[in-house]
Order: C-alpha cells, then sequence, then structure tokens
C-alpha cells in the first residue's frame, strides 16, 4: 500500500514538471512582449515621419474636427452713421479728430470771452439805466404805459431806450450764433469774429430797416402818432426779449449738452408767442387805421414785417449752400 502511494505521487510530480516549459520565474517571456510593443511604436513613428516630407520631429495633431460653436450675429443699428456714410479716408481719422477738438475748444473760448464781455456791459446799463427798465417792462404790460412813454420827450429815458436796444442787438446775435452753431449752419473756413459780425450786421440791418419803413409810413400818411407809438412798442418788446436772452445765451454756451435742444425748442416756443402778443398790440394801436384800410395792413404786414425776413433768411440759406 505504501509503495502504491508513493508511486502515484511520483507519477504527478512528473506530470507537472512535463507541463511548465522551463523556470516558472523567468521574464523573458515579459521582456519579449515590451520588446514587441516598443517595436510597433517605433515603426508607426518612422511611417509618420516617412509620410511628411518635412521635420521627422514634428507634431501631427489629431484631424477630429471640433464641433462648432454657433456665432451669434450682430444685430445693425440702423443709426450707425458708419453704415450710411461710410468713412472714405481713414487714415486721417484720428488726425480729423484731434483737429474738431481743438477748434471747438477755440470757439469755446472766444465765446467765452465775448459772454463776459456781454456779462460786463449789462451789469454796466442796469446800474445806469434800472428805473428806465422797469419802466419798459410797465410798457410791454400796459397800452396806457406805452402811450405816456410815447408823448415823454425825456432825454435820458431816450437815450437809455436805445442803448438797451443796442444790447438786444448783441443777444439775438449770440443767440442766433448759438442756434447756427448748434445746426451745424456755419460755412466752413469761416472764423468766430467774422460769422459773429456778418450775424450782428445782418440782425441790425432788419429791425433798423423796419424802424425807418415805420417812421416813413408815419410820415408819408397821416399816421404820426400812431407809427411813433407801434415803433416804441416794438423797441419795447425787442428790449425784453434781449434781457431775456441773456440767460438763455448762458445756458446754451455753458450748459450740459444734453439740455441744449430743450432749452432752444422752449426759447423758441416762447419767442413766438411772445411775437404773436406784439402783433396783437400793434393792431390795437392801429385799430381805427385797420378797420377802414384793410387791405393796406395787409401790404403793411407783407411788406414790412415779413418780407425782410424772408429775404435775408433766403440769402443766408443761399450762402451756406455756396
Amino acid at each position: 500500500m505504501k509503495i502504491t502511494s508513493f508511486i502515484f505521487c511520483l507519477l504527478c510530480c512528473l506530470s507537472c514538471l512535463s507541463a511548465q516549459d522551463g523556470n516558472p520565474f523567468e521574464i523573458s517571456s515579459r521582456k519579449e512582449i515590451k520588446k514587441d510593443s516598443i517595436s510597433t511604436d517605433i515603426d508607426t513613428i518612422q511611417m509618420k515621419s516617412s509620410a511628411s516630407n518635412g521635420n521627422p520631429f514634428q507634431i501631427h495633431r489629431s484631424t477630429e474636427t471640433k464641433p462648432s460653436t454657433p456665432r451669434k450675429e450682430k444685430k445693425e443699428n440702423v443709426f450707425d452713421i458708419k453704415r450710411t456714410h461710410p468713412i472714405v479716408d481713414t487714415s486721417k481719422k484720428a488726425e480729423k479728430k484731434v483737429i474738431k477738438k481743438w477748434k471747438i475748444q477755440e470757439d469755446r473760448n472766444e465765446l467765452f470771452i465775448v459772454m463776459m464781455g456781454v456779462l460786463l456791459l449789462f451789469s454796466i446799463i442796469i446800474t445806469l439805466f434800472r428805473v428806465e427798465l422797469q419802466k419798459i417792462f410797465k410798457a410791454c404790460l400796459s397800452n396806457n404805459m406805452a402811450r405816456s412813454l410815447a408823448e415823454v420827450k425825456a432825454e435820458n429815458f431816450f437815450v437809455a431806450s436805445r442803448i438797451w436796444y443796442i444790447f438786444f442787438f448783441f443777444m439775438a446775435t449770440l443767440f442766433t450764433y448759438q442756434l447756427s452753431n448748434h445746426f451745424g449752419w456755419i460755412p466752413k473756413g469761416i472764423e468766430f469774429w467774422t460769422w459773429i459780425s456778418i450775424l450782428f450786421i445782418g440782425i441790425s440791418l432788419l429791425f433798423i430797416s423796419k424802424n425807418i419803413v415805420i417812421r416813413l409810413v408815419g410820415v408819408i400818411f397821416p399816421l404820426r402818432k400812431q407809427s411813433e407809438e407801434y415803433f416804441l412798442t416794438s423797441m419795447f418788446f425787442s428790449i425784453v426779449i434781449g434781457v431775456g436772452l441773456l440767460p438763455i445765451n448762458l445756458l446754451l454756451a455753458f450748459g450740459l449738452s444734453g439740455m441744449k435742444n430743450t432749452v432752444i425748442i422752449i426759447s423758441l416756443i416762447l419767442l413766438i408767442l411772445f411775437y404773436i402778443y406784439k402783433y396783437f398790440r400793434g393792431l390795437l394801436i392801429a385799430s381805427s387805421v385797420v378797420i377802414q384800410n384793410k387791405f393796406h395792413f395787409f401790404i403793411y404786414i407783407c411788406a414790412v414785417e415779413t418780407a425782410p425776413t424772408i429775404i435775408l433768411l433766403k440769402l443766408f440759406l443761399d450762402y451756406i449752400d455756396a
């Protein structure tokens, strides 16, 4: 029994030794596997380097395309001035901006000097002729006050009213200049003082010519009293407008740019309403003449009040277009 069990164990050991090829602790098989993997990597690198005619060390990126993200479409700005009025020469864009900036700054400095001079003139006139200005304001509100001032021939009041009338010319000139500067009506290449002088001469000629025509009408026709009263009423209203234009000119010259449109609209509305009231007062002065001679009054309105303004406006627009 012992012999048979010994023989059985010996056969089992021999079968196990025959099944194993060599040393079980030998790592040569692992080295062969590693060599095979390295050789395959070298072969792929050589194939890539042979395929590329350039640098063998060039890194080949994967050609997989990434999913493209949808771009946001830009909305067109309807109010874009570059799209409606494209700039032809973009190389001088910065230079033009610098020139424009210095031009505006130069005009503001000159306008500042003019406004300071006007304020100094106003302080002198208001100190010397404050009482006469109060009477002029009352005459604009009361027809009886205007008639009493027309009958009084005081030399002091005569001088004061003419000085205040000249002050109105200055204020109307500055207001017209700032309107033309705001809306871009100033011709190119014209200097500040030249444009101010043109406006002052034009406004002065407009009102002086109207006053001369009113005096001539009073001399030619038997309307001397009515013409004198209407002339003084027109001058009083102009003086009040000149004083009212002083704060408006200050706001337009030194106020915020966002409020200029509002100031211009409000001032134009007030001027229109004031002139309507002025013409209503003129109708009250010449009521008897208007009732008897309606056609002649209509000719006067067209020839004296409307035609000079339209002619000067037409000449002004033609000058700008030229």
